[in-house]
């Protein structure tokens, strides 16, 4: 029998709130002060939030923040923008700074108001306690001056450091710093690195009875992380240059990165090693664009970690830094392995990639592989673009492959929900999810949920498969609900040579009857076409009529659907990554404390 559904709340503190139509969704930091901007009193810390429907033109519209109203043009550098760097899913970026009038301590948060509607505000504390504010200039900017200024005017040891990034900490560096990179492209970002094209932010590998520490950790705490971004309203681009962040309590937010065979190591895989077994947490990647050449573009071994509005346009090629035409084939955009408590949240995936999200961990220890685990992880709302060309090499599979090859690991509840999949060139050779495990290893997978998705990828074979997996692998507790899929041969929603595949396909609607075994429940689904409003331009929202309306099942863990409206609409959810209706209706408030998942 398979158990029941808990709703699971994650401490996601910045995500954000829909009134009327108008949500504010992320921000730059938590936390930040209301001094110290190039040595000012009275200006702080400059912040970045994204949402949607606040115009391109702030007129009378202004952000609060701590009960203070910024109703002055100088209080911002930038309202709605949606590039450099592209926004994902159209999101509306607005950067502003935090000043002497917010009182400190406060934790009143940020809410904006446009056309006298005011969102429900985002968690934010005033705080003067961290390590303050930084300024880095690839061009102009000298490792020898304090750091403290955004350029050389003042002269003497007042100015911007070269590199952002260094092995050690600078003086006045601690918890609660904010590093703001001036516009133009850094192709070196490390000072004291051997490599000035790596930043490796602490390093460590599994060694003896303990890790061996080469680079000391940089560690942030949950209420004052490290804070990376460019300087307000430019735009700073790091190309051939990557980012280890093997510290705890980082973010990597509102700048650009291309061409580079990796660009984001989020942890270490050596963390899940006997020997070495060393995890980090609280690292956040959040509203950053890449594009161009990359292998993969981020990757993950860490607790605790978010990807959360970010732009990818990845495009493999012989020519990326590192890897070979050879490899190529072989590319990916997430490689997102080992941790606790994840979540990909609104990101806009495109260009060439295996799988856009490899989730998937694997055998990795010169000693015992200790802790290899996905557990409580959340991939929600994104928009997967897996269209490719005939010329490209890369070996387009699948939107998201999921699964282990580690005895002993634990798979446990990992949903995939409210995600928009398609395809346009019949050249995806699964489909969106394809679980898979190794034949030999002992795997028991409990817990794998995918809710309100949509699929359009004429000419795939499959919406979901479970592959190629050995007869020593337990999959329990599979469960696909409220999805819609258009264009597949057939459905493969299990693997005969299983011993044990426990699975419910309910409440879905697709063009064919699906095969079914002994193991699983097969039950009200529709066998029908969906009426979108315009495939072909990717409007995957309903039309009036159309036979996903009103038709899924109660599901307490998906409380709005792909553009944040409130599920349901009508009498009952819609099926899909949209309720019908979409967008014109009042979000509830975002969760504030963290549970355990239960499924």
């Amino acid at each position: 029998m398979l158990a029941a559904c808990v709703f699971v709340f994650l401490t996601v503190t910045i995500v954000g709130a829909q009134t009327g139509g108008l949500q504010l969704l992320y921000s730059s930091a938590k936390a930040g002060p209301n001094q110290g901007w190039a040595g000012s009193a009275t200006k702080g810390a400059a912040i970045t939030v994204w949402a949607r429907n606040v115009g391109t033109v702030r007129g009378g519209s202004y952000i609060t923040v701590a009960g203070v109203n910024l109703t002055s043009d100088s209080d911002y550098a930038e309202w709605g923008a949606t590039t450099n760097p592209t926004t994902a899913k159209g999101f509306q970026r607005i950067t502003f700074w935090l000043n002497g009038n917010m009182p400190a301590a406060n934790t009143a948060g940020i809410s904006v108001t446009v056309n006298g509607i005011t969102s429900i505000a985002l968690p934010f504390t005033i705080d003067n306690t961290g390590g303050g504010i930084f300024f880095a200039d690839g061009t102009n900017g000298n490792d020898s001056w304090d750091g403290r200024y955004p350029d050389h005017s003042l002269g003497g040891s007042h100015g911007p450091w070269l590199h952002p990034f260094t092995v050690s900490i600078r003086t006045g560096e601690a918890p609660g710093e904010f590093i703001y990179m001036r516009n133009g492209t850094y192709t070196n970002i490390c000072n004291g690195c051997s490599d000035t094209k790596v930043a490796n932010i602490g390093y460590f590998e599994e060694g003896g009875a303990n890790c061996t520490i080469y680079n000391p950790q940089i560690n942030g705490t949950d209420a004052l992380h490290y804070t990376v971004t460019s300087y307000p309203g430019e735009l700073a681009t790091l190309s051939g240059v990557s980012i280890n962040a093997y510290s705890n309590y980082w973010t990597f937010t509102n700048f650009r990165m291309t061409n580079t065979g990796q660009a984001i190591s989020l942890g270490n895989e050596w963390s899940f090693c006997s020997d070495c077994h060393m995890h980090q947490t609280g690292l956040d990647v959040i509203g950053m664009m890449f594009d161009g050449p990359f292998f993969w573009v981020g990757q993950k071994f860490a607790d605790n970690t978010r990807w959360l509005a970010n732009y990818h346009n990845s495009t493999p090629t012989c020519n990326t830094p590192t890897y070979s035409c050879s490899n190529v084939g072989t590319a990916y955009v997430l490689y997102w392995g080992s941790g606790d408590t994840t979540l990909v949240k609104d990101n806009e995936f495109h260009g060439g990639a295996m799988y856009q999200i490899h989730n998937y961990d694997e055998n990795r220890c010169n000693a015992t592989d200790l802790g290899r685990n996905f557990t409580n992880e959340t991939i929600d709302s994104n928009l997967f673009d897996i269209t490719r060309s005939a010329g490209n090499p890369q070996d387009m599979r699948a939107a998201i492959l999921t699964g282990m090859d580690q005895n002993g690991a634990v798979y446990n509840n990992v949903t995939i929900s409210n995600n928009v999949v398609y395809s346009r060139d019949n050249l995806v050779s699964l489909g969106m999810v394809y679980a898979f495990t190794d034949p030999g290893w002992n795997l028991t997978a409990n817990g794998l949920y995918l809710y309100n998705n949509t699929f359009d990828a004429p000419g795939a074979p499959y919406f979901f498969t479970i592959g190629n997996s050995g007869t020593t692998a337990h999959w329990s507790n599979v469960v696909l609900q409220n999805n819609i899929a258009v264009g597949e041969t057939q459905y493969e929603i299990f693997n005969d040579s299983l011993p044990n595949f426990q699975y419910a396909f309910q409440y879905n609607l697709v063009p064919q009857t699906p095969r079914t075994n002994s193991s699983g429940t097969v039950s009200n689904n529709i066998v029908g076409a969906p009426t979108f409003v315009n495939a072909s331009t990717q409007d995957f929202h309903l039309q009036s009529g159309s036979l996903g309306i009103d038709q899924g099942t109660t599901l307490s863990s998906i409380t709005v659907d792909y553009d944040g409206t409130t599920r349901p609409q009508g009498t009952a959810y819609d099926m899909g990554a949209f309720e019908y209706g979409s967008g014109t209706v009042t979000r509830p408030s975002p969760p504030t404390n963290l549970s355990a998942v239960v499924h």
